[in-house]
């Protein structure tokens, strides 16, 4: 069995080359792996009000046991108010909260 466990979102290649003990024939083995951007798990929605603050709440995660997790915060919606980055400790749990004024 091969695993192909990438440390972020790209292209690897590598080769696998066995050999035969019993001939001392050789079988190559040319591997690609591809790496994308991870599926949302989830997709939220708000109703607002103009010129009315909303809130809302999103539950986030730390997937690692054994390492800290630092989140960006990225988004087009216009009057966006809430923390930029967030960092989670391993296995940390906590939920994210962000107003928007439109």
């Amino acid at each position: 069995m091969v695993n192909f466990a990438p440390k972020w979102i790209g292209t690897a290649n590598a080769k696998i080359l066995l050999k035969i003990l019993s001939t001392g024939d050789t079988l190559q083995y040319e591997l690609k792996g591809i790496s994308t951007p991870p599926l949302a798990s989830k997709h939220f929605s708000m109703n607002c009000k103009t010129k009315k603050v909303s809130s809302l709440t999103i539950p986030i995660n730390n997937p690692y046991e054994d390492k800290e997790v630092k989140y960006r915060v990225e988004t087009d919606i216009p009057h966006f108010f809430g923390e930029e980055t967030i960092t989670l400790e391993a296995g940390q749990k906590a939920i994210y909260k962000f107003s928007v004024n439109p």
